[in-house]
Order: structure tokens, then C-alpha cells, then sequence
């Protein structure tokens, strides 16, 4: 039988020369033989089984490969190469009833498809990493007053405001159960980290939780980020990426492209710089957050968000998460291309 799975997988031609041959052998021998022709007999049944080998196999059917990124700077390649667009939902993607750096909120746009969602990393007087943008508590809580200089404890009894200042049931959310939170889900989150909150605890959060794999640090400077490099060199970062900005001079002092995404600032990118950084391997991240949103949206102009990306710039920095989804129609089916590395 291991013969015969060895004559199966030869070409169809070679395969049929070898039965032919053996077949002519045999005949010879019983022509020639004076042996009785039942001692030949009894080698039909294995030639029979050497000529059914040689039938025609049927071909595989051929399917649209699907790409497996091992890390998250895989996937990010694959959404670069594929043509399609991420979303970086700004402060996490508030709207209507929820409120900015909200794990409620996370949720929310989370269930309309893949997203990075930006968050601001503070830290309380006895250790505890949150997330909040403002370094006072009035605007977007309930409380009121600097956020440095409180406790844990403190914090927690604050309640978010959503957009419109209204009072919601939702809390201040700790950096660790946001890591925890996104842990299964095709979400990558984008840390802001403020002043007052070191550097060295935030990764040793990510490794005690396992997400160093599934965050991009926001760097705004070469020496922050060699400094996040240093401390997590598997993690991808944001860069600043103008020409002669931080990532120009990281990339000549050997920093690896594949960790780096180029951020090109808000509004409409350096003429030539998104295609420069495509062609290195590295995903440029444009923006519209904050006038350009706001012109967009009183206008009811959002056709307009497809020719502010153009056809190169991979991730899309936004206020107006779902809006400009639904404008650029660009991550449809996107997991089915690129699965996403979760839990890497």
C-alpha cells in the first residue's frame, strides 16, 4: 500500500508508463513461461490497483487567500495593503449618550467594526492608571476641581458626562480594565499617556495583562519614543511623521519601521509624505478631528471624507467615528481579509 500512495502522487503520464511497463513485463513472462498461467494470475489484481492509481485527481477548489498576521503589525500591513481604512475613534468615540474615555463607549463602536480607539492615561496619587483627558474633573464628570492630587477612591465616585453635559451612570474607567476589556475584541487601543503618569508602569501593565500586542503608544517626540521603544520594544507606536519630524530621524538611527505608525497631524497631510511612508512599510494616520469634523458635519459634507484620505493614508484620526464609516465604506468585511491578532 505505501507503494501504491508513492505511484498515486507521481504525474499522471509517469504514473501510466510505469503500469504499461509492468504490464508488458508480465505478458512477456506468460508467453515465455512454461510455468501455469494461474501463477501469473494472481499479480492482476496489483496491476489493476497500479492502473487505478493513475486516474485524474480532482483539483482543489481555489479560494481568496486570507492573510494571518502574527502580531499587530502584521494586520496593520494587511489593512495597508488591501486598500481598506481604519478608524481611530478620538477619545475613544464619544456620541450621543456616551461619554469620551468610556468603556460603554469603547463597546459602542466597537460593535459597528474593528476601530482604534484613542485614550488618555492618567495616574492617582496611590498608583491607580485611568483613563481622562482633562486635567480638571468639571467638563466631562461630575466632580469637580484638578484631577492630580486624588486618590483612586476619589476618582472613582465621579460620573462620566456624555456630549451634551448630561450626568450618565458610567465611571472613570481604570487602564487596566480597559486592557482587560479589549482583551477578546477586535479592538486596539491608542494610549495617550499624560503627564504624571510613568512611562514604566503603563508597560508593566500591558505585560502583567498581556496586551502589549494590541496597543499603539502615542509618542510626540524621538525621545519619548525610543523611551516607549526601550521599556516595550515589541509595541507599535505613533509617530510624529512631517518631513525632518521625530520619525525621519528615529528611521536613520536604525528604529525598525515595522513598529512605527507615521502621524501626519490634522488636516489635509504634506503633499507626497503619506505615499513616502507607504512605500517604507509604514501606515500613515491622518486627521480631521476637531475643525475639520466640525465643518464637515454643519456642512453635511461627508462625501468629502474620501478625498481628505485619498487612496493611500491607512488609519483616519476622527470625532465623528460612525459618520465617517459610513462615508468611507472602507472596512467592510475587513476581518474576513485580515483577521484580527487578538490575544497576541
Amino acid at each position: 500500500m505505501a507503494g501504491f500512495l508513492r505511484v498515486h502522487s507521481l504525474p499522471i503520464y509517469r504514473c501510466q508508463a510505469i503500469a504499461y511497463a509492468s504490464a508488458c513485463l508480465l505478458f512477456f513472462h506468460l508467453s515465455v513461461s512454461e510455468k501455469p498461467a494461474m501463477v501469473y494470475f494472481k499479480f492482476l489484481p496489483a496491476l489493476v490497483l497500479l492502473l487505478s492509481a493513475c486516474s485524474p485527481q480532482p483539483e482543489a477548489p481555489v479560494e481568496t487567500p486570507i492573510k494571518s498576521p502574527v502580531d499587530l503589525a502584521g494586520f496593520f500591513d494587511c489593512v495597508r495593503e488591501e486598500g481598506r481604512v481604519l478608524i481611530s475613534a478620538h477619545r475613544g468615540g464619544p456620541i450621543g449618550d456616551y461619554p469620551e474615555n468610556a468603556i460603554e463607549t469603547f463597546a459602542h463602536n466597537v460593535a459597528a467594526g474593528p476601530v482604534l480607539l484613542e485614550v488618555d492615561v492618567r495616574q492617582s496619587t496611590d498608583g491607580v492608571l485611568f483613563l481622562y483627558h482633562d486635567d480638571d474633573l468639571g467638563r466631562a464628570s461630575t466632580g469637580s476641581g484638578p484631577v492630580s492630587g486624588l486618590s483612586w477612591a476619589e476618582l472613582s465616585r465621579s460620573r462620566l458626562l456624555d456630549v451634551n453635559g448630561q450626568q450618565t451612570d458610567f465611571s472613570i474607567p481604570t487602564l487596566e480594565a480597559a486592557l482587560l476589556w479589549a482583551k477578546d475584541k477586535p479592538a486596539i487601543l491608542q494610549l495617550d499617556i499624560k503627564p504624571g503618569a510613568p512611562y514604566q508602569d503603563v508597560t508593566a501593565l500591558l505585560r502583567q495583562t498581556g496586551m502589549t500586542g494590541q496597543i499603539v503608544m502615542i509618542s510626540y517626540s524621538a525621545a519619548q519614543a525610543r523611551a516607549f521603544h526601550n521599556l516595550a520594544p515589541s509595541a507599535m507606536l505613533s509617530i510624529s511623521a512631517g518631513s525632518g519630524a521625530a520619525l525621519d530621524q528615529l528611521l536613520q538611527e536604525g528604529f525598525p519601521a515595522d513598529r512605527a505608525l507615521g502621524w501626519m497631524g490634522i488636516g489635509t497631510p504634506e503633499a507626497g509624505r503619506v505615499q513616502h511612508l507607504s512605500a517604507l512599510g509604514i501606515e500613515p494616520i491622518v486627521a480631521s478631528m476637531g475643525a475639520l469634523d466640525r465643518r464637515l458635519a454643519s456642512s453635511n459634507s461627508d462625501d468629502e471624507y474620501v478625498q481628505f484620505i485619498g487612496p493611500e493614508a491607512v488609519i483616519l484620526a476622527t470625532d465623528r467615528t460612525f459618520a465617517v464609516r459610513a462615508a468611507l465604506q472602507r472596512d467592510d468585511g475587513l476581518l474576513d481579509v485580515c483577521p484580527f491578532p487578538v490575544g497576541n
